[in-house]
């Protein structure tokens, strides 16, 4: 019997390790029609300690990638027709490129790649003298148009980047490039649009947060990459490093410049980073820290067994519950979110589960409640709101 080869890092080609298996993912995560058929399938992430860099093997088919967005962002909410329903999560990624375009001596001109409705866009527009939204998503590019965002509804390629070739002082792409295949064409595609001295932005969930804070959510089928902000700058190195900020919502965003060649020959050099002893510390140490985190949990909602356990937000998260933390589904009374519309769907997991709106509040003040949302602070303000008096864990 062959034994079977462990894959090499896609990023530099070297030997890896195996780094964590979710077993039995849902191909469908996020709230939708209880009608919607999905596969489960086993998630293994390797490791590259060389260039610090999480991935996931085998790589999704592009069928596959092509089904996420075209399917699965169907039921996104849109910032755009409802920003109370996540708007303060996107001020921080807002303020930073506000504070970029605010040392251009003119207004700039950008175009965002993904970003599903054109929200950001929205609300940098009047700070902006040309501005341009691409994503192969159709509902997303509707209502972009809807409210006079340009938007060319197709992936980035080549065509398209070499006919934009130049146009642009500032390139933005935000939670699209963990989900690209080849990495090396995405980047060379983005790095074409930009004009000489022009800045690139790049968001993406943050490897250090997710090993710091013991996080399995953002470990789903619909993710290839996990970056490090070494592996980020090392696929960047064409590009100057300029500046980065670790946002709440458990990602990273980075500013890159393009300058003439030769003024970036060691970026690395450049930049402090943890020493490889202690990150290979802290990546040995995430699973025993995930265990501990497990059980207190548990711990939790047996204190109280005579009590309901309710979850706060509708949102891929729930998946965790049930195949991290070994949850049965008999011991969730139901979902409360608040947006109206996902009361109708379900979590494809688990579809017997009901989804209620927010003034179910009203009547759980005692019960316990699971957070499961990258709105923290809000749900908490919430569930103060409500009076609830119970017992709360962010998941």
């Amino acid at each position: 019997m062959k034994k079977k080869l462990k894959p090499k890092c896609l990023i530099c080609k070297k030997k890896t390790s195996l780094f964590f298996i979710k077993k039995k993912q849902p191909t469908k995560i996020y709230p939708c029609p209880s009608s919607i058929k999905f596969k489960k399938k086993n998630l293994k992430i390797f490791i590259c300690f060389h260039c610090r860099h999480l991935f996931q093997h085998p790589i999704p088919t592009k069928k596959q990638i092509k089904s996420y967005y075209t399917e699965d962002q169907n039921y996104y909410t849109s910032l755009v027709q409802n920003p109370q329903l996540g708007e303060n999560i996107e001020k921080e990624k807002v303020d930073f490129i506000k504070r970029i375009i605010s040392k251009i001596p003119y207004k700039p001109s950008l175009v965002e790649i993904g970003g599903f409705d054109g929200y950001l866009i929205y609300k940098l527009k009047k700070l902006l003298k040309k501005s341009l939204y691409i994503d192969p998503n159709l509902k997303g590019t509707k209502i972009a148009k809807k409210y006079k965002i340009q938007s060319i509804n197709k992936y980035l390629n080549k065509i398209l980047s070499k006919k934009l070739k130049g146009q642009f002082d500032i390139v933005v792409s935000r939670h699209v490039i963990e989900h690209v295949g080849n990495l090396k064409e995405f980047v060379n595609q983005m790095c074409l649009l930009l004009k000489p001295n022009g800045t690139l932005i790049v968001e993406t969930p943050s490897q250090n947060t997710i090993i710091q804070k013991k996080l399995t959510r953002v470990f789903i089928l619909q993710h290839i990459h996990y970056f490090s902000e070494y592996s980020l700058i090392k696929i960047f190195q064409k590009l100057k490093f300029h500046k980065k900020k670790t946002l709440k919502e458990n990602s990273v965003i980075m500013a890159f410049k393009n300058s003439p060649k030769g003024s970036n020959k060691s970026p690395m050099k450049k930049i402090k980073f943890n020493k490889f002893s202690d990150y290979k510390k802290s990546i040995k140490n995430y699973e025993k820290n995930l265990n501990n985190k497990i059980k207190n949990l548990n711990k939790i909602i047996k204190k109280k067994p005579e009590k309901n356990i309710w979850i706060y937000g509708a949102s891929a998260q729930i998946n965790d519950l049930f195949t991290v933390y070994n949850f049965k589904k008999n011991l969730i009374k139901g979902i409360i979110d608040g947006d109206k519309k996902k009361v109708k769907y379900r979590i494809p997991v688990c579809k017997d589960i009901p989804i209620y709106f927010l003034k179910k509040l009203k009547k759980v003040k005692n019960d316990t409640i699971i957070i499961a949302t990258n709105s923290k602070d809000d749900a908490l303000k919430t569930l103060n709101k409500y009076h609830h008096k119970g017992i709360r864990h962010v998941l």
